[in-house]
């Protein structure tokens, strides 16, 4: 697969999971079948398209609005790398901390990796201490 059509799969993947969007489908069919995910944030790896997709779910429940915007794309064989911005607005319990109403707002990285026309993992650091800030969890000197 040629750099472009790894980035443009990448694209359609990462826009489908972290915009408004709702690409559900999207991403089933992009995914491979042994298909897992890991931001910081999150407590564990996800396994399986289906799985990411229940997260996802959930996220948009508490972030409504929920956007991501990229800043900039690199793409060296089959793994795109992704700088972003993303947001929305804090409507319902996020790690167990209640919606604020709040508007959050956070930057990360996102690299993907795509094996024979399929998206087999997703993983990045964004920027946790950040979105802790904005939910009261660290406070605002740290």
């Amino acid at each position: 697969m040629s750099e472009d059509k790894t980035t443009e799969l990448a694209r359609r993947f990462v826009e489908a999971a972290w915009s408004n969007s709702g690409g559900y489908a999207t991403l089933e069919a992009l995914a491979a079948p042994e298909f897992s995910v890991k931001y910081s944030l999150m407590p564990a790896p996800i396994e399986g398209v289906e799985a990411y997709c229940a997260l996802l779910r959930q996220t948009r429940a508490s972030l409504e609005d929920i956007y991501i915007k990229f800043v900039h794309v690199a793409t060296q064989g089959n793994t795109a790398v992704f700088s972003w911005e993303g947001g929305g607005t804090h409507k319902g319990e996020i790690m167990g901390i209640p919606g604020t109403g709040g508007a959050l707002h956070w930057t990360g990285i996102s690299i993907v990796e795509v094996t024979d026309g399929k998206v087999t993992k997703e993983w990045g650091e964004e920027d946790s201490a950040r979105v802790l800030r904005q939910l009261g969890v660290i406070p605002a000197g740290i």
